[in-house]
């Protein structure tokens, strides 16, 4: 006869199945096996042993009786203690469902309730059963601090533009470079200053005192290198004025950048909010359920979940908007700036951008591609002024003096004419360096301008993608998720045993996840034509195209059942 042979021992535990003489049956059983198309009968009959006496040792069976979900008769739901969830009575470190040391939460206690008898539960069950579910905390009703802000009034992106040109730092700081510009200005065109002084000559000739009285020396430019170094200077003065309104424009895209930060960031909460309210509702409505025996008690814990996960949600928001206005009040350069409500909106009308008609706008106006004309200009006449340098200056120096030599003495005057003769130096590297220069500032033209209009080009693609795919969802996606999520939500709480409440949960996470979707490609688009403001230098974003109205964001609304 065949002997059985040992299992070994799986994860460390010792299964051992002690070895001995098959029964007479399993012999017959072999026989069949084989009539049947069983080509090994020691690999049959091995199998059905073991499956008959083994015991693996990680399973234990489950107690359902305690939270097994009855119906209104009393009697146990079918199928609800395989989805009930009750852990074995050695605990939640015990077979599969251990967890590894240190595990959040790991510490936890099972769910377990006393057996539940009849129609109404005992005291003691509900005692049990209420201490699984306490009071969920009251989520926070606004996301700001009192601002003492009149009631109904608002801020404008206008209004904070205008506090952010009078304060902005940076803006003063450029201003404070282009009144040094306008020094170095003046200066470069001012004319040499004479010399004047006291002259003696020949003093003790003769054992006399010699020639005393004034000299004056005035150094004469040729060849207008005053007027050039003045035209030079103001070029850098354009290009610090061009500087300062670079700066006011940057200031503007910044602010601009953090105030539709905030309005998404006002609709999330909003939307936050809304999702809250409604994971409570549908939370509560499952804790009544598993109350009363019709569902089973885990399946509200899932719920509760959800429930602080939207708390979470909410203070991860409400610091997101913190730091959102102070990065904004910093920006104006008013630190202190009380947080306040905003009069825009996530969904608030986007203007329709043309890109060619933009891009035409831009080449235009831009300060960098005027900044690199300037430059060009200033390289030109820094190149004329290198090839007139070597034609000299002339210095003139004459001097009135009182001849004492001789009694009675007389005047006299001394007069000298002079400069430098270019026989060597004729300032021919310096000739090199400005064509060089010149060279360079008329290639930063074509520079600045692809530069440009690759940066448009990218800020229109992520404003084009946004827009469409954020049209898609407001026409399509969202309002049939709405129907979707109001309808499964109606019927789970009018036949709530034919609809699984895993249904509803993936209802309303499809329909909080189709909601942020929206808003991310809503703050996409904004942070896009944003940037296309700043790439385009425009004062108003809402002057870049036609208006598109845009439907108003869909409200989180309950059934009328459940209201």
């Amino acid at each position: 006869m065949n002997r059985i042979g040992r299992v070994e021992p799986v994860d460390g535990a010792e299964h051992r199945i002690a070895a001995g003489w098959a029964p007479p049956s399993l012999i017959v059983i072999v026989l069949l096996g084989a009539m049947v198309g069983c080509h090994d009968g020691r690999t049959f009959c091995t199998d059905w042993y073991l499956n008959r006496v083994s015991r693996p040792f990680d399973t234990t069976e489950p107690r359902v009786d305690a939270m097994a979900p009855r119906s209104s008769g009393g009697a146990a739901i079918p199928g609800a203690s395989e989805r009930s969830g009750t852990q074995s009575p050695d605990g939640p470190s015990s077979g599969l469902a251990r967890l590894p040391d240190g595990f959040p939460g790991a510490a936890a206690p099972p769910l377990a309730l006393p057996p539940r008898e009849g129609n109404t539960p005992s005291e003691a069950w509900l005692s049990a059963f209420d201490g699984l579910y306490p009071a969920l905390p009251t989520p926070p009703e606004t996301g700001q601090p009192e601002t003492g802000q009149p009631e109904g009034e608002r801020l404008s992106l206008a209004t904070l533009q205008a506090m952010a040109m009078e304060h902005s730092p940076r803006i003063l700081q450029v201003a404070g470079e282009v009144e040094s510009a306008r020094g170095s200005m003046i200066q470069a065109g001012l004319y040499p200053n004479p010399w004047i002084g006291y002259q003696s000559d020949t003093v003790n000739t003769a054992n006399t005192r010699g020639y005393h009285g004034i000299g004056i020396s005035q150094d004469i430019v040729t060849m207008g290198k005053v007027a050039l170094s003045r035209q030079a200077a103001g070029f850098d003065l354009q290009v610090a004025e061009l500087a300062l309104e670079r700066t006011r424009f940057e200031v503007a895209s910044d602010l601009r950048a953090r105030y539709f930060e905030l309005v998404v960031l006002a609709e999330r909460r909003k939307l936050a909010h809304a999702m809250t309210g409604l994971c409570d509702r549908i939370y509560q409505a499952q804790v009544d359920l598993a109350r009363g025996g019709e569902t089973a008690p885990y399946e509200p814990m899932q719920l509760r979940v959800l429930s602080l996960q939207s708390r979470g949600e909410l203070e991860r928001i409400d610091q997101s908007s913190l730091g959102a206005w102070r990065r904004l009040a910093a920006t104006i350069g008013v630190p202190e700036l009380p947080m306040s409500d905003l009069s825009g909106r996530a969904d608030d009308a986007i203007p329709l951008v043309d890109f060619d008609r933009l891009a035409a706008r831009m080449l235009a106006n831009h300060t960098d591609l005027r900044t690199a004309w300037n430059q060009v200009a200033k390289a030109e006449v820094l190149l004329r002024l290198a090839e007139v340098t070597p034609f000299p200056n002339l210095t003139v120096t004459t001097a009135i003096q009182r001849d004492y030599t001789f009694v009675p003495g007389t005047t006299s005057y001394n007069l000298q004419v002079g400069g430098d003769v270019p026989v060597f130096d004729r300032n021919q590297g310096n000739i090199v360096t400005a064509r060089g220069n010149l060279y360079q500032a008329e290639q930063s033209v074509d520079r600045a301008r692809n530069a440009l209009l690759g940066d448009l080009a990218e800020a229109f693609s992520r404003y084009e993608a946004n827009r469409r795919i954020a049209r898609t969802y407001r026409n399509g996606a969202l309002p049939d998720q709405v129907r979707v999520f109001r309808a499964i939500y109606d019927r789970y709480r009018t036949d709530p045993l034919e609809l699984r409440f895993n249904d509803v949960v993936v209802a309303q996470q499809t329909l909080g996840s189709l909601l942020n979707q929206y808003l991310d490609l809503l703050g996409g688009q904004w942070n896009a034509l944003v940037d296309l403001g700043r790439v385009a230098q425009a004062d108003d974003l809402f002057s870049l195209g036609a208006v598109e109205e845009v439907e108003p964001i869909p409200e989180i609304e309950m059934p009328e059942s459940d209201r």
